[in-house]
């Protein structure tokens, strides 16, 4: 079946856009705070930690700043690579709860110097969305010099500092692969009683809310 067509001109109407600028609280900061144990831990190049910042309040808001801690670290035994860190955001994945699609889709990526240091990124002029069910932060571990072959057998300096906290909030991947729930737990034994933490990068994120 064949159906024509004609042209026909149509004059619109004007269109008012009326944008309303949000409002938002004080910063709050959210994460990871338990401190009794910390160590770093050094992963291979490809290797991504995303830990899981929740949202109690049910409101939706905006990341000012993210900050995490590294370490440096040497060996006598094995070659030692220094490593960047790409910073990812994903929303939730209501099935798995583990992390979602991507919230944010710039590049964030970190060039530390090889020592002790505190990392903070300030998000004051990018907007991130955290969102009513809350967000993961991602931080990878990423090859300056991917021209450069690696050894079967190395470690990466500095590394992500490690800490236990009373839930499993981080998950991670290996390039790209599906996303592993990591339950290590750490028997914490004081005045007779003993509780298992599970651990947990030293990351935290300050945040406003919508008012």
């Amino acid at each position: 079946m064949d159906i024509l067509l004609s042209v026909a001109n149509m004059d619109l109407d004007n269109v008012l856009l009326v944008y309303k600028k949000k409002k938002y609280s004080a910063t709050k900061t959210l994460g990871v705070k338990r401190k009794k144990v910390k160590y770093k831990s050094s992963v291979p190049i490809g290797y991504e930690r995303s830990i899981f910042i929740k949202n109690d309040t049910g409101k939706t808001g905006k990341v000012t700043s993210v900050s995490f801690k590294l370490k440096k670290t040497q060996s006598d035994i094995y070659d030692v690579y220094p490593v960047y860190f790409r910073i990812k955001f994903y929303e939730i994945n209501k099935s798995t709860k583990g992390p979602g699609a991507a919230i944010s889709f710039n590049d964030y990526v970190v060039k530390p110097l090889n020592k002790n240091q505190t990392i903070t990124l300030e998000f004051e002029n990018t907007f991130i969305p955290f969102l009513e069910s809350g967000i993961f932060v991602s931080i990878e571990t990423i090859n300056p010099n991917p021209e450069k072959p690696l050894g079967s057998m190395y470690i990466t300096t500095p590394n992500l500092l490690m800490t236990y906290d009373d839930e499993p909030l981080t998950y991670s991947s290996f390039r790209g692969q599906s996303w592993t729930h990591l339950k290590r737990k750490m028997r914490w034994k004081a005045f007779g009683k003993t509780r298992y933490y599970y651990a947990n990068p030293l990351v935290e994120v300050t945040v406003q809310l919508e008012k």
